[in-house]
């Protein structure tokens, strides 16, 4: 069982490897994009400063409406603001997920954005933990083909340089 510390803990270090990746993206190479129609570096690295948030407010409040909004609002991001960014929505995710007991992380019932419904806690996995995971590693991805080859696996899996 996955518990609603465990997810939070989790979330703390991908919020963590996100921050330390941030500090290897060239701000010249924030509108590099692999192919016309994909996210551009910054494009990626707004979404990760709601791609936590968003779905936990959803999944808790069983409405998928209010998304967009949180795209929205983080159109004007710049690289500077990102880490901020990213422990307001860590903060948020706290207080949130700290006030659910761990019975109710493993038994309220969640709302899928296809419509299934399963336990809040697998549903917080399948997405949140599993977008913002996913999502570190293409934006180490978009770095590490912008030309940063000294980073490398310590900086994608625990946000941190090798040793030298």
């Amino acid at each position: 069982m996955y518990t609603a510390q465990q997810f939070l803990d989790s979330i703390a270090h991908e919020t963590r490897v996100c921050q330390h990746l941030a500090t290897k993206v060239d701000p010249q190479q924030l509108d590099y994009r692999p192919v016309e129609g994909s996210r551009s570096t910054i494009e990626l690295m707004r979404y990760l400063t709601w791609c936590v948030e968003a779905p936990v407010e959803a999944l808790l409040n069983k409405d998928w409406s209010k998304v967009s909004q949180y795209a929205e609002s983080t159109n004007e991001m710049t690289l500077e603001q990102f880490s901020e960014a990213m422990d307001q929505q860590l903060a948020k995710t706290k207080e949130w997920i700290g006030g659910i007991s761990e019975e109710e992380f493993m038994s309220r019932s969640a709302l899928m954005p296809w419509g299934a419904e399963m336990p809040l806690g697998a549903a917080l996995v399948d997405t949140t933990l599993k977008f913002i995971s996913a999502y570190r590693l293409q934006l180490f991805q978009y770095i590490k083909v912008c030309g940063a080859t000294e980073i490398g696996t310590a900086n994608a899996w625990l946000g941190v340089d090798a040793p030298a």
